[in-house]
């Protein structure tokens, strides 16, 4: 028989295979710059959003060189873009652009419902969900309903909530407005938001806006707004406003009635009867007396002293004369005009 070599039978041993470690990033800036084209929404979510170009820098990771891209600057209202090549590299690698989702937290909700609540938007869930629905998500996840969300926010959510019965239009909205101005309650944005908003949604929603609203009410917005920059030509106009309507122009009523503008009529001309007289009108014919001095000012104190009248300083105020004013100007102070009228 032939002599068969006997083959030995080896077995192949598997190589375990080697995993590969994760890369620890650690990114540095390149001198390389590209541009997003994102979506901007305005302030109170209005009209379609406007496009506009971010520039960003590529930056790469000194371990695996991988490349990623971040904006020089960004906001909240900015959208991301759909993936796409942002630069042209040289070994013409598409560079992807992760779509950044926001991240909510208890925080930015609280903080979007608070800055809702200043610019006047409605916050009944009907409309939340229709405009934001993000965010009314959120607050469910977060909150377990739009209602806890609101409240945790110090917004009493009666006061919001969307009634169905809507009676409220452009001419109970002016009908109210005069109507606080009259009780003598300030027309300001703000205060008004803070003790009337559903009369500040009514007029945004029927009017506009609050400042359109007080205008058709019949009232110079710059007179009641808190915010409003007085300049000197708004001065002058003011005053002849006044004037055509039929109101007393005396220091001591304005002052009263007008604070606004008798303090910018006092900082832009000195004094009240200066700014009067820029306007082009006559200031001697509201003066209920002839020009006054020290010793005229005692005299009039000790009459209303004989007499049996007050001489408290906000009695003699209410009654409109000039005496208030007098006094400071010639004595220095109300009090020491009464103690040299006691000697």
């Amino acid at each position: 028989m032939e002599n068969r070599k006997r083959v030995k039978k080896v077995k192949k041993t598997l190589k375990p295979e080697i995993k590969k470690k994760e890369c620890s990033h650690v990114f540095e800036a390149t001198p390389e710059k590209g541009q997003w084209i994102v979506e901007s929404s305005s302030m109170n979510y209005r009209g379609n959003p406007k496009k506009i170009k971010v520039t960003v820098t590529v930056f790469k990771c000194v371990h695996c060189g991988e490349l990623k891209e971040y904006p020089d600057f960004w906001k909240m209202d900015f959208t991301m873009p759909k993936s796409q090549t942002i630069i042209k590299q040289k070994a013409s690698k598409k560079v992807k652009v992760k779509r950044v989702r926001r991240k909510w937290s208890m925080d930015l909700i609280i903080n979007m419902i608070r800055e809702m609540y200043k610019n006047g938007e409605p916050l009944n869930s009907k409309w939340v969900r229709e405009n934001h629905h993000g965010l009314m998500s959120a607050s469910i996840r977060y909150f377990g309903s739009w209602e806890g969300a609101v409240t945790t926010a110090g917004i009493r959510y009666d006061k919001v909530k969307q009634k169905r019965n809507y009676k409220w239009d452009k001419e109970k909205v002016i009908k109210s407005i005069q109507e606080r101005h009259s009780q003598g309650k300030s027309l300001a944005h703000k205060r008004t938001l803070q003790n009337n908003p559903s009369l500040v949604h009514a007029a945004v929603r029927c009017c506009g806006s609050w400042e359109k609203a007080v205008e058709s009410a019949g009232f110079a917005y710059r007179n009641v707004s808190d915010k409003w920059i007085w300049r000197p030509d708004d001065v002058l106009k003011g005053i002849r406003e006044l004037k055509s309507q039929g109101r007393n122009l005396i220091s001591t009523k304005i002052g009263r009635e007008e604070q606004q503008l008798y303090r910018a009529g006092k900082k832009w001309y000195g004094t009240w009867e200066n700014a009067v007289e820029a306007a082009g009108i006559k200031y001697e014919a509201y003066r209920k007396t002839q020009k006054w001095d020290k010793e005229k000012v005692i005299e009039t104190i000790r009459k209303r002293i004989e007499i049996g009248k007050p001489v408290t300083l906000e009695a003699v105020r209410k009654e409109g004369n000039a005496l208030p004013e007098a006094a400071y100007h010639h004595l220095g102070s109300w009090k020491k005009a009464v103690e040299s009228a006691y000697q």
